[in-house]
This record gives structure tokens, sequence and C-alpha cells, in this order.
């Protein structure tokens, strides 16, 4: 339904929206209502009704972008002359077997005797929603429609400016505010329960094509200025809001303090664990948010709690070359509990608990730095495997600080909002683009090509398809670069107390694993590569730091058969093995060479 005010006053017309909705505005002159079943406008003064019929109603008008959204074509007739400012306001609900009112929302809903047949009220704008506290952005319009008096909610349309075809540029919201976009796929229809009876089903609970997700934009935002994106990843069991809602003070120091605008994902509802359709949902939020903000793509942090925290881990550790620094805020080490080693316990069957294991992944951070928080008393995701992950990522020389907070549980840090250390830690840093070491291990089965998703490659070494794939699988390369000389000259190590800028502060204390740099080896244009279960592998020579034509060598051991493509070589360049012709460069400088198992020696230039 929509109520219209065609003069702003409130003293004359109706206030009453009729048609069963429970609603009243201030000023009201005509209400239309619109179904599938039809459009119905009726002047709320004389109380007479035009009916328009269904023919007046498209619904899903546009298949290619079936959004369940319908069309309402009303003949200027129907309404008076289409001039001058009218205050709109709009109200949603299901229609009732007329279609031309509204059914009333049923107490298995929610609904208490006497409130409005309505379950959503449109123009309601951010200034109405405080985030505090608020984790659908509508306690405003809760209240609202508790009261029965939607009067707050409202838009003006001016027609002389549509006459003229002026066209109104989007609003520029800064601070906390929750956008929607259009995904590439649709599950079904509105919103599903979990199934079974359980707590979480790990399935999508939000199916359709519009997805919401929030974001914050600082206040000094310059949309000319390329700005950083930290993402900030929804516990289980929570939402797209969970930041705004209940952390403020961590918004303000992340976010507002660092110039960065920040983002959380839905994930299609609260128990995805960012497997399939809750990690395309990710991939599609930074695209919405790309085409939206001027993002700078060198500075991106990837951080979450609890399951955000998980999320850290594998999405950072399958595509480490997108990310410049991931922080792990109490976030457990599988998709579940661990305890320690492989004792541990699974959300549910299936990627969950097959490929559910983020140690095998480790190495992948070679080149991205991490930072993991956790609570001492942490009742939900214990500390002992948080440990273990942290001693195991420092055995591997990876760049890693832990801070550990003695008195904090898994809840009570959650809700405390006492995150200035994490926040401080998120740094300014810039992703890695060709480092001199590529270590990738990565789950096959994870690749989804239907929905565009799963590891394919990081850094130089790209296109990489598995021979084989099932339950727990991995895949694995490891190269190494002479063209771009390693400055690593060892580990630094350190330790001890720690105090938190908060109010109050956290006490606790810190470990942290740092490289020191020395000056370049000498340079050499050689690769060395060792893949297992790799049937397909791309190496981007320039970006592994060689020059066209300039001769050089590639190494490669595998266990079995892989097809090896080299680019960036010069048209009709010669590839040998052992002195012998292997392949030439295409017009385009591709050249590719089967291998078999064991090791085998190239030559190019």
């Amino acid at each position: 339904a929509f109520a219209i005010d065609r003069d702003g006053n409130a003293s004359t017309g109706a206030s009453s929206w009729g048609a069963g909705s429970g609603l009243t505005s201030a000023g009201i002159d005509h209400v239309v209502v619109v179904s599938s079943r039809g459009a119905w406008v009726t002047d709320v003064v004389t109380q007479q009704t035009t009916a328009l019929g269904a023919a007046a109603v498209a619904v899903d008008h546009d298949p290619a972008r079936a959004m369940g959204s319908f069309v309402a074509n009303l003949p200027s007739s129907a309404l008076p002359s289409l001039t001058g400012k009218w205050t709109v306001r709009a109200a949603a609900g299901l229609a009732a077997a007329d279609g031309r009112t509204f059914a009333p929302v049923p107490a298995t809903n929610g609904a208490l005797p006497g409130q409005p047949a309505v379950y959503d009220l449109g123009f309601d704008p951010m200034a109405n929603e405080p985030a505090s506290q608020n984790f659908w952005m509508e306690n405003t319009q809760a209240q609202a429609l508790g009261a029965s008096d939607v009067s707050a909610f409202a838009a003006v349309v001016d027609w002389n400016a549509v006459a003229r075809r002026t066209n109104t540029p989007e609003p520029f919201v800064t601070g906390a505010s929750n956008r929607w976009y259009v995904s590439a796929i649709e599950l079904g229809k509105g919103v599903v329960a979990d199934q079974g009876g359980a707590a979480q089903d790990l399935q999508p609970n939000f199916l359709g094509r519009v997805q919401p997700y929030a974001v914050y934009v600082p206040s000094h935002y310059n949309p000319t200025i390329p700005t950083s994106l930290t993402w900030m990843l929804h516990s289980l069991g929570v939402q797209h809001n969970q930041y705004v809602a209940i952390n403020p003070k961590f918004v303000q120091q992340a976010c507002e303090a660092r110039g960065s605008i920040c983002a959380t994902t839905l994930g299609r509802g609260p128990d995805g664990w960012f497997y399939d359709a809750a990690e395309l949902d990710f991939w599609q939020v930074w695209h919405s948010l790309a085409a939206t903000y001027r993002l700078d793509s060198e500075r991106t942090v990837l951080a979450g709690y609890s399951m955000g925290g998980w999320a850290t881990y594998k999405l950072g550790l399958s595509y480490p070359d997108v990310f410049a620094k991931a922080v792990v805020l109490a976030g457990p080490q599988v998709c579940g509990v661990r305890i320690e080693g492989t004792i541990a316990g699974y959300s549910g069957p299936g990627p969950c608990t097959d490929e559910g294991k983020s140690a095998p992944l480790l190495a992948n951070a070679i080149n991205l730095p991490y930072y993991v928080g956790h609570g001492g008393v942490d009742e939900l995701v214990p500390v002992s495997g948080v440990i273990q992950q942290v001693q195991d990522m420092m055995a591997l020389g990876l760049r890693v600080r832990f801070e550990l907070f003695p008195s904090q549980g898994h809840v009570s840090w959650a809700v405390s909002d006492l995150f200035a250390s994490p926040a401080a830690n998120m740094g300014a840093l810039t992703r890695t683009r060709s480092p001199h070491t590529v270590s990738l291990t990565w789950y096959p089965a994870l690749v989804r090509s239907d929905y565009g998703i799963g590891t394919t490659g990081a850094y130089w070494v790209r296109a990489l398809n598995a021979r084989q794939s099932g339950p727990g699988v991995t895949a694995r390369v490891d190269a190494t670069t002479g063209a771009i000389p390693s400055t690593f000259a060892g580990l630094v190590n350190s330790a001890g107390p720690l105090v938190t800028s908060d109010t109050p502060p956290l006490v606790g204390g810190y470990q942290e694993q740092a490289w020191q740099s020395g000056p370049p080896a000498p340079r050499v244009a050689h690769v060395d590569m060792h893949v297992v279960n790799v049937a397909t592998a791309t190496l981007q020579l320039a970006r592994a730091g060689f020059q066209v034509s300039e001769p050089g060598t590639i190494t490669v051991q595998t266990d079995g058969a892989t097809t090896l493509t080299l680019t960036d070589l010069a048209p009709g360049e010669a590839v040998t093995r052992d002195g012998s012709v292997v392949a030439h460069a295409n017009a385009s400088g591709i050249a590719r060479v089967a291998l078999r198992a064991g090791s085998t020696p190239l030559a190019m230039g």
C-alpha cells in the first residue's frame, strides 16, 4: 500500500490507510493498494475506490532479474493531477484472499493483538535507526508499527522535477548503514528456518536474489581517494549488523579512526560457516562495494569474531594474495571446535567436516601476516587449540602476533567492546603481489565452477586444477623464484605482558614472530616448483620476475602428469628439456609443456 499526501498538510485529508492495514498517518488523501490480484486507488476522504484490475500489475516483470518484484502501471486519470510535491508512504504485508486487503499477521510471527497487519515500512532512512543494539535496523520502525502511526516514514515526490526528467543522485551516507545487492543465484523465495529442529543446519536461510549487508563509511571518506576495506565477518548465530549493534567502539577504532570502509556480510544466514552460497555472498558483496565506493585493492584487511574468525582462516588461507592482513578474534581453527591436535568436533557433515581444517593450509600464509587474539577462559573455542595453531604457524616461519587475555571468555569478550588492540593491529599494510615464494595448498572439493568460487591460484602461479578431488583431498604447489631475490634474513621473536588502551584496559600477554630483512640475494632467473595432485598450472613469468627473452630455467617436481603453461615468453621462443625443444611460444607468448612424474628441468630463451 502507498499512502499519498498531496499537499503536505497534516490537517487536511484523513489519517486511516484502510485496506485492513491498521496504519495511520495524518493528512493522507489517497491510498493505492497493489497485489498480484490487481491495483485499487481509494480517495480516503470520499471513500470512493477505483479498481484497476490485474492487468495493471506485472509480477516478476523482468525475468532476467527475477527478484520477486512487481510493478503497477496506474493511469494518470486514477489519481489527481500529477503536480506539486507529494508526501508518499509505503507499507508491505501479505494479501488477504481478496487481494485488496492485508491479511493479519499471525501470533506465530510475533504479532500482538491490535497491531497492524504489516511486515515492513518503506522509506526508513538511516537517520531514523540508530545502530546501537539495532540488529535489523528496524527498532524505530517497530515502535512506530506498535503505535500504528507511521507518519515519520515518508519520501517526497516532486512531480515538477519528474516532468523535467531530473536525476536525483543516490544519497551519500556516512557512518553505519545497510545496503543490498542482487545475487547471481536464487535458492528459493523468502526466508526459511533451520531444518530438522537443529540449532544450526549450515544451510542458507535467506534464499532470494536480493541480499543485505552492513557497511560503515568513515565521516571523512573522499570518493576521489582510494580507501582501504576492512572485513568484519560475523559470528555463529548472528548477522551482518553484529558489530555496529554491539561493538560501536570497535567500529570507531577499526573503521572511523583508521579511515577504512568496513563491511559485514549476512552470508545467507547465521550459520553458513562461509561455504558455498555463504562464500559467494562474500565475493558478491565485495563486488557491490567496489562498484559503489573507490576502494584501495592493495589494503584489504580480513577480520572476524568466532565463526568470522574461522572465515579469516578459511578465506585468508584460500586466497592469500588479495588480503594485506588477517585478524582472527576468538576464532576456531576448524569448522567447529578443536581441543588440540586431531581432537575436534565439527558443526556439520559435508565440507564443514571434510574440508573444515585450517591446519593443512597454514603454509599458504607465507606472505600474509596474521594477528590472533583470544580469551584465556573462552568457553566455546578452547584456548589449547588456539595456542597449538599459533605454535604451528611459528614453526612454519610465518609472521604472526598472538595476544591472550586471561580474563576474557567467548561471550564476555564479544559483548565487552574492548578491541582496541585488534583494531590497532589491523595496521596499514599493503598486500604482497609478487613474492619470492608461493606456497598454496587447497581443497579441490571446494572449487565450485557454478558459483565461480574456490582456489585456482595465487600470486604468479595461476590456473590450478587438481587431478583428484574428494572429501578431504588436498592439492599443493610450492614454488620459489630467484628472479625476485629474497630479502629474508631471519626470524625475530618477542613476548611479554600487554595492557591495552581500552577503558577499562585489558591485561594480557603477547607472542610475536616477525621477519628480519636484509640485502637481497643474488638474482637468478630460475624457478623451483614442487606440485602434488596438480593436473594443470600456469606460471606467469613476468610476475615471477623474468624479462621477456631472458635466458632462464625451471625445475618442476611432480607426483604425476601435469600440464605446465608458461606465459610472457617472446613469440616463437623455444622451451627445451635436456637440450631438446618441447614447446614453442605462440603469438601471445604462451607455451604448454606436458610433464611426467618426477623431476623435469626446463630452459627458455
